[in-house]
């Protein structure tokens, strides 16, 4: 089972979403310390892991990606990256070279919506920086979260990028309802035979079993059977996720290694 390390390196970010949650516990205007990454990832490794995905804030503009990147490659571990774009265009070629994948968010594809979402930046910039990495060969998606009356977007969207051979992956709010969740499955089945789209399915914290969850209450839910790493320290998964038994081990593994080879005390 496929199981992925996901790295919230900083909450800092050269956007202001109106939508962020910004929800990194107590890591509050915090880097990742790049040796305690480091060590988790090569407890990952180790332990059979493949992928580490960066997230924040915005990963770009984290001080020491090119360095985890570089460790992680070393490792024979694929680096994910999801970011908002607007920085792809100013990254040197060996960001390209080690990135296996890019996860580019995209809230609006109306150039004044999305200057209105994001705090005044560019669309257009967006798009070409896209369309640039995925002519490099790396493998691009576009996130985009459903919401009610966006229906022609997306397929605006999807029909933009599909020549391309970036894919859109439709997203659910994780933190709404079960009424929006039944909206939200009723549209996307009209793409599940569309390999130009991808479809985010996951558990949402609309079903009754989420609502004695800690993670739902507090915190993103991980619904992707993936561990997750801040900035402060601390590594959390979905407790309801049908990998739990190896998640709920690989955890405890990086924590008791991390804490024996840092005097970590996370």
């Amino acid at each position: 089972m496929a199981v992925n390390l996901r790295a919230v390196l900083s909450d800092k970010c050269n956007y202001r979403c109106v939508f962020c949650s910004r929800d990194f516990n107590s890591a509050v205007n915090m880097d990742m310390r790049p040796d305690f990454l480091e060590t988790c990832i090569e407890i990952f490794a180790s332990l059979g892991g493949t992928k580490i995905t960066y997230t924040g804030g915005e990963p770009l503009i984290y001080p020491a990606l090119m360095r985890i990147m570089r460790f992680a490659d070393s490792l024979g571990l694929v680096n994910s990256i999801t970011t908002n774009g607007a920085m792809l265009s100013v990254q040197p070629q060996e960001f390209y070279s080690l990135a296996g994948a890019l996860n580019i968010s995209i809230p609006s594809f109306d150039p004044e919506e999305y200057t209105r979402l994001t705090g005044g930046k560019s669309l257009e910039s967006v798009k070409n920086n896209a369309l640039y990495a995925a002519g490099l060969g790396l493998k691009v998606k576009i996130n985009c979260v459903y919401t009610e009356g966006r229906e022609l977007m997306i397929e605006e969207m999807i029909d933009y990028f599909a020549p391309h051979g970036i894919i859109v992956k439709i997203m659910n709010d994780m933190l709404a309802g079960k009424e929006y969740y039944s909206a939200f499955m009723e549209y996307v089945s009209r793409f599940r035979n569309d390999r130009r789209a991808e479809i985010e399915c996951a558990l949402n914290p609309g079903y009754d079993f989420c609502e004695g969850c800690s993670i739902t209450r507090e915190s993103s839910c991980p619904s992707c059977r993936s561990l997750w790493v801040y900035p402060d320290g601390k590594i959390t998964l979905c407790p309801f996720d049908g990998a739990k038994s190896y998640l709920n081990a690989c955890r405890t593994e990086i924590y008791s290694r991390v804490k024996e080879l840092m005097n970590y005390e996370g």
